[in-house]
């Protein structure tokens, strides 16, 4: 296990940014405009081919179903009143002709479609133009198909989806960076019965568990223990009974004894191997009245899907580096349709840092920094967003009937769990900020700084929370900013312990 080093987190910095996710025009620059899938394929955010510096959508379309696509739900409509057509820039691999879809959702109206043929432009930018004139209203998704009723294989990027409006700044979201709660995992042996709890009372009848599963959870130290600085759940095939029902197969279900209600989970973890393996990092409502959860007797009183469940991550060993999220509520349960997943190098041979960041308004899940699903219902109810109460975790192995039938044992690996909220600093202003004086603001080539205490460091941050500039000196009371291009920058101060923030303007 690496050592984790809580270092001081500086959460004004990060609210001090600017958002404009999840609505038009969509240029791929913030993580959160990533495109929810179906049918096999997937989205991911990738450097552009033509330019390093510039990211934009790769969209892959699987070899499997010849129906499948992409949507993104916009947080702001897309208003065909203001301006009937759309464009967008396209970038095939291969010399062929393509029929991209835009199909627009979720309107007052009928949902609307236009087909658009792309020239034969091989590793080449092209411009596309769909024209919706005759289409009125507004519409909140945007939906991608390429090549609709056609299984071909084919990777291809998107850049700049334009419908004439301009970005309008939303609030920022909550910057979730203070630790409250994690398991490292360290040492060798039983797991911590302070953090987790192990499940093994079958849900079904006290027989079975959900999804056909056929393995028996156990407590015992075989299927779940530390190791080498990880925790090991070891899905096993062996002959075990409990409450008198045999089984061929045993694995672990942990309930960690701890809920919480919105902010960052990262678990960094790997996958089992061998087709039927169904591990998964998960979550529910603390409130649920499930058989044998750690939760239920105590603050149990919602049965499931109304509890609702949220799936960090859930991998199928018979799609191998397939790993997918999804939400489970009144509104869709069992096969849901809110869920979104992506192909990742490894996910059983190398750690992979899975996260969910959770706040009131939506949720968004991600591998390694890069997120594949966001959930954001336009309207928040009961049927679809539960998620205003504590939830807690689930980790587990599962066994289903397609289980090879030379599989022995396999584990997944979880190095460590660590859950972030919003830390205690803010933006306020503390006497240190009226003991310390900026001037000019704007400045120009040099800023002054009248201090009546002693200043230990000074830093600028761009309005991204990029630190721009470390240690700045502090000469005859004046900064050189001439190296700072124009803009707006936080420019943190720090004397002893305590820390200001100063927003300038720098020409």
């Amino acid at each position: 296990m690496r050592n984790f080093y809580s270092s001081i987190l500086i959460i004004f910095l990060f609210l001090s940014q600017i958002s404009f996710s999840q609505q038009m025009p969509i240029d791929f620059s913030e993580a959160t405009e990533t495109f929810n899938v179906w049918g096999g394929s997937s989205f991911s955010l990738r450097n552009s081919p033509s330019n390093a510096n510039n990211k934009v959508g790769e969209f892959y379309h699987a070899p499997t179903v010849a129906q499948q696509g992409f949507y993104i739900d916009l947080s702001r409509s897309i208003d065909l009143d203001f301006q009937n057509s759309i464009t967008l820039l396209f970038y095939a691999f291969d010399p062929n002709i393509h029929t991209v879809t835009l199909k627009l959702e979720r309107g007052a109206n009928t949902d609307v479609l236009v087909n658009v043929n792309t020239p034969s432009s091989q590793e080449n930018w092209v411009p596309l133009t769909f024209n919706f004139s005759g289409a009125s209203g507004t519409y909140d998704r945007l939906t991608i198909l390429i090549d609709n009723g056609n299984a071909t294989p084919g990777t291809f990027l998107i850049d700049d989806i334009d419908d004439g409006s301009t970005p309008v700044v939303l609030p920022p979201d909550p910057v979730y960076d203070y630790l409250v709660w994690s398991d490292e995992f360290d040492g060798s042996g039983a797991i911590n019965t302070t953090n987790w709890f192990h499940q093994t009372i079958p849900i079904i009848n006290g027989q079975s568990w959900a999804n056909g599963e056929i393995q028996h959870y156990t407590d015992r130290t075989t299927n779940s223990y530390l190791e080498n600085g990880s925790l090991k759940i070891l899905a096993k095939k062996e002959t075990y009974t409990n409450l008198g029902v045999t089984k061929q197969y045993t694995s672990a279900r942990l309930n960690s004894k701890f809920a919480f209600t919105y902010g960052k989970v990262e678990i960094r973890a790997k996958m089992p191997f061998g087709v039927g393996t169904f591990p998964a990092l998960w979550m529910l409502g603390q409130n649920i009245t499930e058989t044998g959860g750690y939760w239920a007797a105590t603050h149990g009183t919602t049965s499931w899907p109304d509890c609702g469940e949220i799936d960090i991550i859930e991998h199928w060993g018979e799609n191998q580096d397939f790993v997918q999220s999804a939400l489970h509520n009144r509104s869709s349960f069992g096969g849901t349709i809110n869920k979104g997943g992506r192909l990742i190098s490894n996910a059983s041979t190398e750690f992979h840092i899975y996260t969910l960041d959770w706040n009131s308004n939506k949720m968004t899940f991600s591998v390694d920094g890069i997120a594949h699903y966001v959930y954001n219902p336009v309207s928040k109810n009961i049927q679809n967003w539960p998620y205003n109460a504590p939830q807690y975790l689930l980790f587990n192995v599962a066994i289903l009937p397609n289980i090879a039938s030379n599989f022995t044992e396999s584990a997944m690996e979880i190095d460590y769990v660590r859950v972030f909220q919003e830390g205690t600093l803010s933006i306020e202003e503390t006497p240190l900020n009226k003991l310390i004086k900026v001037y000019p603001n704007p400045a120009q080539d040099y800023l002054y700084i009248d201090s009546k205490v002693a200043i230990n460091k000074i830093s600028f941050y761009n309005m991204f929370g990029m630190q721009v500039l470390k240690n700045a000196s502090l000469e005859n009371n004046s900064i050189d900013i001439s190296e700072l291009s124009s803009g707006i920058y936080l420019l943190e101060i720090v004397s002893d312990s305590k820390k200001t923030i100063k927003k300038v303007v720098i020409n």
